[in-house]
């Protein structure tokens, strides 16, 4: 889910990609929706999420922060705060996030550190995709 949408490669070998730094309406910031960064601490969320989870790749718009904005506007009298645990890395084949992988210990840990420091986990997204936008 490190989001990609709005990321530019000149060519096939996806170097040199650059973000245009776009941020649709629903996937707007706002001070009631947090993310957990990669040093496991809560600060306001805002694309790109993964900036520090993902540094190796071009990281833009992905669904989370339309996702939680919309959570958030269904229940936010009940929730309060919205937290994110980004932990996705893009270009990553499926098993390398099977239970007993590295993948797989590293989320489980920034999920029970989110868990250990605030609030409740209440629902759990896995998005698994790949697109690209090339232009030459």
């Amino acid at each position: 889910m490190a989001g990609r949408g709005g990321v530019v490669c000149p060519d096939l070998c996806l170097k040199n990609c650059t973000w245009d730094r776009v941020i649709p309406q629903p996937s707007q910031s706002q001070p009631s929706i947090l993310r957990f960064t990669v040093d496991f601490k809560w600060e306001e969320a805002r694309e790109p999420l993964h900036w520090d989870i993902d540094p190796s790749k071009t990281n833009g718009v992905g669904p989370e922060m339309a996702f939680a904005n919309q959570v958030y506007a269904m229940a936010s009298q009940s929730v309060g705060v919205t937290g994110l645990v980004p932990c996705a890395i893009g270009g990553t084949q499926l098993k390398t996030w099977l239970k007993g992988t590295d993948r797989y210990t590293s989320l489980i840990g920034r999920i029970n550190a989110s868990l250990e420091s605030r609030g409740n986990l209440g629902g759990f997204i896995w998005f698994q995709g790949n697109q690209m936008q090339l232009r030459g």
